[in-house]
């Protein structure tokens, strides 16, 4: 059932900026192996997610705003809550990231499965990526703005990211 409606919304993307490649499936970055299996979707949506959105924001120099994370980078992104459409949330945590600026979001990068392991089971989620521009100046961003040959090797989607651009 998981699948299925994971399978749904990537096809609704898909609907609304045409057909995007489909990166291989990935494990979450959350570890929910000491938590009990969900025994239904709301219970799997409390404990992790059915759906995440990252936002790769382009500058006019063709820089990527990347955010750090720990050890590594990421994009800005986040999962929504409730019935919030994707491409609000998108434009929510793009704004966050550019410091409250607004974004116009371009396109649909790629669609990925992201697994939670449960030990006994894996459950999917969706993960996609939407490529933003910021609307208005982009000096008051939170990241750091790197040029696509530069990504640093801590930040996992460097090369699918390349690719797309």
């Amino acid at each position: 059932m998981l699948l299925a409606r994971a399978r749904g919304t990537r096809d609704a993307l898909t609907d609304r900026w045409g057909a995007r490649p489909e990166r291989p499936p990935r494990p979450a970055e959350r570890d929910v192996s000491a938590c009990p299996v969900p025994t239904d979707v709301e219970a799997f949506r409390r404990q992790a997610y059915q759906w995440r959105v990252d936002v790769a924001v382009v500058d006019d120099a063709g820089r990527v705003l990347l955010l750090p994370n720990g050890d590594g980078w990421r994009l800005p992104g986040g999962t929504g809550s409730g019935t919030e459409p994707m491409e609000r949330v998108a434009a929510r945590h793009a704004a966050v990231a550019l410091g409250g600026g607004e974004a116009e979001l371009r396109d649909l990068l790629w669609t990925q499965l992201v697994e939670f392991d449960y030990g006994a089971v894996s459950l999917p989620a969706l993960r996609a990526v939407l490529r933003a521009a910021p609307r208005d100046d982009p000096s008051s961003a939170v990241g750091e703005w790197v040029d696509p040959a530069d990504f640093p090797a801590s930040f996992e989607d460097g090369a699918a990211l390349r690719e797309q651009l």
